[in-house]
């Protein structure tokens, strides 16, 4: 980060993120779409937690839609099972597989979002069995943020603090039996470059 705020203002702007990604072989002219996909709360600046969302969320989604690749990936060697990634749609490529679905047959897409400030980069969709706990997915958000936050709280449906669910808790529990849900999350930040000064 310090590296790409060549001014030390402790944000990085459209000229900055220009000359480090033309410098790496991005075309100029696709600076501007991409400053504006990490800048979250558009204002103008990438700050430390948008920088980190743009490098772990951001670019390899980008990467990924213009390389065309599938939610499959291949291991190392040629001739081995294709191994599904762990998210449906966006998260970090590093998280653990979850349960898709109970011995019923039923499953549900688990939209995770954080509730405030809006961002829709951090967002990503599991497939899950209902009896999926809280905790279990408080554990996929915490890898999707790269480790820097812990214990989310999470609301499903809605983000009312009233609604905290117990990480004990099953999506089934929590009214969720199969289908589609959004569950919000909020957290308090507990390490990275920005508390450790």
């Amino acid at each position: 980060f310090r590296e790409w705020d060549t001014t030390c203002s402790g944000t990085i702007t459209l000229p900055e993120l220009t000359t480090v990604l033309v410098a790496v072989g991005i075309q100029e002219d696709a600076v501007p779409k991409l400053f504006s996909l990490a800048d979250c709360n558009k204002d103008g600046h990438i700050d430390y937690e948008e920088f980190i969302s743009f490098l772990t969320v951001v670019a390899p989604t980008v990467v990924k839609r213009a390389g065309g690749a599938s939610r499959m990936t291949t291991t190392a060697s040629e001739g081995e099972p294709l191994v599904r990634r762990a998210a449906e749609k966006g998260g970090h490529p590093e998280m653990s597989p979850i349960a898709g679905s109970d011995d019923q047959g039923r499953e549900v897409l688990a939209t995770c979002k954080l509730a405030a400030p809006v961002c829709p980069w951090l967002d990503f969709t599991l497939r899950v069995a209902p009896s999926t706990t809280i905790s279990e997915i408080a554990q996929r958000i915490c890898e999707n943020h790269g480790g820097s936050i812990q214990e989310p709280v999470l609301c499903v449906g809605r983000f009312h603090p009233a609604e905290i669910k117990a990480y004990s808790c099953t999506l089934e529990e929590c009214g969720v039996k199969d289908g589609e849900c959004t569950i919000y999350y909020d957290f308090t930040a507990e390490g990275g470059a920005l508390l450790a000064t």
